[in-house]
């Protein structure tokens, strides 16, 4: 089967692009993907999308004839998918990752919007039962569970080979609780000596956090490293002693997931979807997204060892049953629904 995917892709990073690269990688189908055509402001990227995506599909299917169309992201990239689904007379499969529900049906002329478009759509997806919920609440669409997966690496190392480091991964702004792990760190810093911080990921609020590291004097402890690459992420996983992921607002919570994989007990919110990929006491820890709480949980896996090394164990075999096959396998019933 060939499917035409509209996606947020490389050189871009991050969730979607990670969940894109993940199923396909893995999958029977021969896939084709189209990207941004450039990297632009916000706005200028949607609006050139809506008319890029169209054309780049049409240009393709002169290949050979496209069996579906899967947009990942309801805006701009499921409005366009409607579009080349009539173009092409193709079905149309449109995945909801998170922002894309939570920020967009914030005002009622967009749900109006957003409702008619996937109403137009074959089949729509969400990576958690609570967006699925948001949505079918929101919006009134069905919509079906297609969890994300991870890969575990075969090893990791154990506590006595890691740094005295906590990472937080993904975009450095306040929905992803940013603020919140560097309150939570400030407030351990002076007593757990050695101690770092790492932010991995950039976004709006690195400066704002630059100045408030000053402020609390602990700026030659907290290191932003802007996007990383994949090697990095890894290493910064596997010798990392914690996960920070305090998220005001999460989809699925992938940046967790992975750091089970590798061995590295995350402490994240209750917000979303992350109670479905962390199970508290027995894969990581999940709290409000709160400094004190933040705080108090993470000085649990410095000073326990036993604390640490049963959470590591235990998100080592949740990770395993999120794999990339699963959710190619769970894509692939779909598709075949769909396409009759």
């Amino acid at each position: 089967m060939r499917v035409l995917v509209l996606s947020i892709w490389k050189p871009a990073s991050g969730g979607v692009v990670t969940h894109v690269e993940g199923y396909t990688s893995c999958s029977e189908h021969t896939y084709r993907v189209v990207g941004y055509p450039a990297r632009l402001p916000p706005l200028l990227r949607a609006g050139s999308y809506l008319a890029y995506a169209p054309l780049r599909a049409l240009v393709l299917s002169r290949s050979g004839r496209f069996d579906l169309v899967h947009a990942h992201y309801a805006f701009p990239q499921g409005a366009a998918g409607v579009v080349v689904k009539r173009a092409l007379g193709v079905p149309l499969v449109v995945s909801l990752h998170g922002s894309d529900v939570e920020v967009l049906c914030a005002r009622a002329p967009m749900r109006r919007v957003l409702r008619l478009l996937l109403s137009r759509a074959d089949a729509v997806t969400a990576v958690s039962a609570y967006l699925a919920g948001r949505v079918e609440r929101l919006l009134g669409v069905e919509c079906r569970v297609v969890y994300g997966g991870v890969r575990c690496p075969e090893r990791v190392p154990p506590l006595e080979e890691r740094r005295r480091r906590v990472v937080f991964v993904g975009r450095v702004a306040r929905s992803k609780g940013a603020d919140v792990a560097l309150e939570a760190f400030g407030m351990l810093a002076d007593r757990f000596e050695g101690l770092e911080l790492v932010f991995a990921g950039s976004g709006g609020c690195e400066g704002e956090l630059r100045r408030r590291s000053r402020r609390l004097g602990i700026q030659g402890r907290v290191r932003f490293e802007g996007v990383v690459s994949g090697e990095r992420l890894e290493e910064l996983y596997s010798t990392s002693v914690a996960l920070l992921m305090p998220s005001r607002r999460e989809g699925f919570g992938l940046a967790a997931l992975e750091a089970m994989a590798h061995g590295t007990p995350p402490v994240v919110s209750s917000a979303g979807g992350l109670p479905e990929v962390v199970e508290h006491g027995r894969s990581g820890l999940v709290v409000e997204p709160e400094p004190g709480e933040v705080a108090e949980a993470l000085e649990e896996l410095l000073t326990s060892p036993e604390v640490w090394r049963r959470l590591s164990e235990g998100g080592r075999r949740r990770a395993a049953g999120f794999s990339w096959e699963r959710t190619a396998r769970e894509y692939h019933r779909i598709y075949r629904e769909v396409v009759g």
